[in-house]
């Protein structure tokens, strides 16, 4: 069924691995998106931790970039939260869809997730500020002074 599927899948995307058996790909897919959202998460944290503390976030940006703690998520929530861009790219609740797809597999393969659970604590709260339909980059407002970035900050 791989081979087959190799010609249409090159036709959009440039990187195709086969995963292994069926639903391995799926998994994959899950791994990505935990890794997506705690990335995503602790972004939007450290943003508000530098914000609180009065580093200047664009500079912040600029050490980030060559420091170990580089991440593109670091680098496109900053983006997006100086710009004040929080319209959804895909909105906060699909993370939920898959937190729970990824509760259930690592429950059946006797994965511990400890992280995950602390993200979805933080989705959670997301969804209790109105912000379930907005962008991953969104969580800073849970972290920011005043619930909202000030660019004077």
């Amino acid at each position: 069924h791989f081979d087959r599927a190799l010609g249409p899948m090159k036709a959009y995307g440039t990187t195709i691995v086969r995963m292994g058996e069926v639903g391995a790909g799926s998994l994959t897919k899950l791994v990505n998106q935990l890794l997506c959202f705690v990335h995503g998460a602790v972004a939007a944290e450290a943003l508000g931790f530098g914000q609180r503390a009065g580093l200047d976030l664009a500079a912040l940006g600029d050490v980030m970039r060559v420091s170990f703690g580089q991440s593109r998520m670091f680098d496109r929530t900053l983006t997006r939260a100086l710009a004040g861009q929080f319209e959804a790219g895909a909105a906060l609740r699909l993370y939920g869809k898959d937190l729970g797809l990824i509760d259930r597999a690592a429950e059946a393969s006797g994965a511990p997730l400890p992280l995950t659970k602390a993200a979805e604590s933080v989705l959670a709260k997301a969804k209790d500020e109105g912000l379930a339909e907005q962008d991953l980059a969104a969580l800073v407002q849970l972290y920011w002074l005043g619930g909202r970035f000030d660019k004077s900050q």
